[in-house]
């Protein structure tokens, strides 16, 4: 037997009994811009040809490197969820994606307002919506609980943000203070950066008009900044198990690794 489901309802409506030892576990992942580019037709020799330039360090013609990108700007715009992928390559419309991956986020506050405790469902909920403020509107250097609430603490929503992780609805990048063995013994528990799961998720959070300034190449500012930084985020979340970045005082670029 296949079953799916996000075990919220085991991790947090504790069930009668469980078959221990008698389940194999596989964690499903959104698609990731190789498997976007397959639904847009593109064959597996193409993208081996793309990866021989770069594995190389040879320069991308120009009119293979524009088409690519202009791929990867719809990828980031639709996200990596199956349905809101679909939905474009029947349709080519954002209008539909943009109502798919509302639909999503609905379904995710549902869940929020269902399976978490009395005193953590309004707090995670706005925990979980003001990412896309902290993430997109504003190049924040880690998470801030005022944007949650004004003059909002850790000692209020920082059971929240552990309710969000462990339900696996976000990711957390935490700040190191240097990069030596054993990177998690340099981590800093109250310095970090708090991502959506998948970034069609974070594209519901906004206005529509977002995900046109996206595809057309116009965004400008802050937005422009902090969108890069969720770009640099999503490639990884099928490789890695979880993400740090480091800042000196000296450096003012943060890097994710």
């Amino acid at each position: 037997m296949i079953a799916s489901g996000s075990l919220l309802g085991i991790d947090y409506k504790r069930a009668s009994s469980y078959p221990v030892g008698y389940v194999d576990y596989l964690k499903m992942y959104g698609i990731d811009f190789e498997e976007f580019l397959w639904g847009m037709g593109i064959t597996e020799d193409m993208v081996e040809n793309l990866c021989s330039y770069l594995s190389s360090k040879t320069v991308i013609p120009e009119a293979i490197h524009s088409r690519m990108m202009n791929y990867y700007r719809q990828y980031i715009a639709i996200g990596g969820m199956p349905e809101a992928v679909q939905k474009y390559i029947d349709t080519k419309d954002f209008r539909e994606v943009d109502k798919i991956q509302r639909n999503l986020l609905q379904g995710y506050q549902y869940d929020i307002a269902h399976y978490a405790t009395a005193e953590e469902k309004v707090k995670a909920e706005k925990c979980y919506l003001s990412l896309a403020k902290q993430l997109l509107d504003k190049e924040n250097h880690k998470f801030q609980y005022k944007e949650v609430e004004r003059g909002g603490r850790a000692q209020k929503y920082f059971s929240s943000i552990e309710w969000l992780l462990h339900a696996d609805m976000v990711h957390l990048c935490k700040r190191v203070t240097d990069v030596r063995f054993d990177l998690d013994d340099y981590a800093r528990e109250d310095f970090f950066r708090v991502y959506t799961t998948d970034v069609s998720l974070l594209m519901a959070m906004k206005d529509f008009s977002l995900k046109q300034r996206i595809v057309e190449n116009t965004l400008v500012g802050n937005s422009k900044g902090a969108y890069m930084s969720v770009q640099l985020q999503m490639p990884y979340t099928k490789r890695v198990t979880h993400y740090i970045f480091i800042k000196t005082r000296q450096q003012k670029k943060k890097s994710i690794l």
